[in-house]
């Protein structure tokens, strides 16, 4: 952690080299403090090839039935996703300033359904073969983890900010 906030502050000071630098150490250490712990690179690389040969394979069938409103359900729903560095925060904090915006940073609200439903491919299959009940139960789900993890967003545009929410665009979609 004291190398991220170092990066950061060397960052906000133009010390762009330094702070890529003490970005890097803290990689370097994390890393090394995971070891182990980790899903190899080749397995998650297969992973990542696994995912996009199925979405491609897919491509048509993400549109699923909308749904009712659901309690607690912002007026609109929007998601930032990115890696970092790409302006991701700039975007999030934008949009931020407006009154009738709420939004979650860093927090991951999609991990107990993309667990269910992205893990591999039969879970890939059991989302796009899922009934409108079955929809609506998980985001229904979502939405009590929005609840519970930042309040009322009902009425507001709810808006949640996790660059790597990308490769969950299947369980967004």
């Amino acid at each position: 952690m004291a190398l991220r906030v170092l990066g950061e502050a060397l960052d906000k000071q133009n010390r762009t080299r330094e702070a890529f630098d003490a970005f890097a150490a803290k990689n370097e250490a994390l890393r090394n403090l995971l070891q182990g712990r980790l899903m190899p690179k080749a397995v998650f690389e297969k992973s990542l090839r696994d995912l996009q040969a199925n979405l491609l394979a897919t491509a048509g069938r993400w549109a699923g039935p909308e749904s009712g409103p659901i309690d607690g359900e912002a007026k609109a729903h929007a998601f930032i996703i990115g890696f970092p560095r790409s302006g991701s925060l700039l975007i999030q904090k934008c949009l931020g300033l407006h009154p009738d915006v709420d939004i979650q940073a860093e927090l991951d609200l999609l991990a107990e359904a993309a667990q269910s439903y992205l893990a591999d491919e039969t879970a890939i299959s059991n989302l796009l073969s899922a009934s409108p009940g079955e929809l609506d139960a998980i985001r229904q789900t979502y939405w009590q983890h929005v609840q519970e993890q930042h309040g009322s967003v009902a009425g507001k545009v709810f808006i949640e900010a996790l660059p790597f929410n990308t490769i969950k665009l299947p369980l967004i979609a």
